[in-house]
């Protein structure tokens, strides 16, 4: 069966041989034909002839189409390419679509359909951006020479060549759960002598507990873990580092071994949300905070509510001395703000060298600030 042949078939290149005539700029289009193959999959039909040859495209989001090299591609303008559960026909695809692509800045791929392992490869000066979500490690070697920004998703990143990005300032990892050689990691980030901006994501990895960052160039790093999951992370070498970002559970420590002074933002999720917080959850509370060794500038708290945060007397009075040494604090809260002056009590408490302190309700413009001498 000629995938290509459907019902509606002449319509939809008639149409968009209308769109391209017409200088189109940006086009998302989306294709699913209901008939299935002997395994049930479905059919993807072919990306309609009169798309192949834009001359003024300079946008395209493609999704449930098949992709082959019946015809060459020519997008002199193009941008901005976005495949979306887009089947690869043959092996050489991509290449050619890279190659009728020599303006290309940004490419986004994310569940691709393919036989064979993806070589992304281009020598374009163009091509700054690339975002790949994909399963079944389908990507192998990523050749991209001027590329600056990269996020990885479900992508085996220890088995992916990077040699030829040297370039990479962003770089966002979101860990899958086949990761087992955490040093692979420290190696990697260690060899992007531009790399500015990190970002370690641990949504579905089970594995990734320990954590080695060493880079010259690192200037801010971000750590996000929303599964329940215990990480530790050990900031080895990082001397431009200025701030760093953790969204998650209270089952974190950070550890820097040299002396920068950091900018701090912690984002505290409770899961499921819950009104009353009882010992243990405060226990696990200073214990989180008491684990995040290094020297901060100002650090930024997000809790839902103010109540999190309010130690209770009973634990203030068995533990007297002073716990951290924070000077600058801010706290941003998702609901309505009470119980403000009992919070500045608690937190003095557990850091009575504060210096400046504002409690902010994150949906609202106002902000109360107390100067605490």
């Amino acid at each position: 069966m000629d995938r290509y042949d459907w019902s509606n078939a002449s319509f939809l290149d008639k149409w968009l041989g209308f769109v391209v005539e017409n200088k189109v700029k940006e086009i998302k289009l989306g294709l699913w034909e209901e008939d299935t193959d002997e395994n049930g999959n479905g059919y993807y039909p072919s990306l309609p002839k009169p798309l192949v040859n834009s001359k003024y495209l300079t946008i395209l989001n493609l999704a449930m189409v098949e992709l082959n090299c019946r015809y060459p591609f020519s997008f002199p303008s193009l941008k901005s390419l976005n495949l979306g559960v887009v089947r690869f026909a043959e092996k050489d695809v991509l290449d050619n679509l890279l190659l009728g692509s020599p303006s290309l800045e940004r490419l986004e791929l994310s569940n691709l359909i393919s036989d064979h392992k993806l070589h992304i490869h281009s020598d374009s000066l163009a091509l700054k951006f690339l975002e790949i979500v994909v399963d079944d490690n389908l990507v192998e070697r990523i050749e991209v020479v001027n590329l600056e920004s990269l996020r990885l998703s479900c992508v085996s990143f220890d088995k992916i060549n990077l040699s030829v990005c040297k370039r990479i300032r962003i770089f966002r990892l979101d860990c899958d759960y086949d990761m087992k050689d955490l040093s692979s990691l420290e190696y990697l980030i260690s060899n992007l002598p531009l790399l500015e901006d990190l970002t370690l994501s641990n949504d579905e990895c089970l594995a990734l507990k320990l954590i080695y960052i060493s880079s010259e160039s690192l200037k801010s790093f971000s750590v996000e873990n929303s599964r329940d999951n215990e990480m530790n992370v050990i900031v080895k070498s990082a001397p431009k580092l200025e701030s760093f970002r953790y969204k998650g559970n209270h089952k974190f420590s950070i550890t820097m071994e040299s002396s920068n002074l950091l900018n701090g933002t912690f984002i505290i999720v409770v899961w499921p949300w819950r009104e009353d917080f009882d010992g243990d959850w405060f226990i696990n509370l200073l214990n989180f905070l008491l684990n995040l060794d290094c020297s901060w500038n100002k650090v930024t708290l997000h809790v839902d509510t103010l109540q999190a945060l309010i130690f209770p007397e009973n634990l203030r009075r068995a533990c007297r001395s002073s716990l951290l040494n924070w000077e600058h604090l801010r706290v941003f809260a998702t609901r309505k703000l009470e119980r403000k002056s009992e919070l500045r009590d608690a937190l003095l408490w557990m850091s009575p060298s504060i210096k400046t302190l504002s409690i902010t309700k994150r949906s609202s413009l106002a902000c109360f600030c107390d100067q605490l001498l």
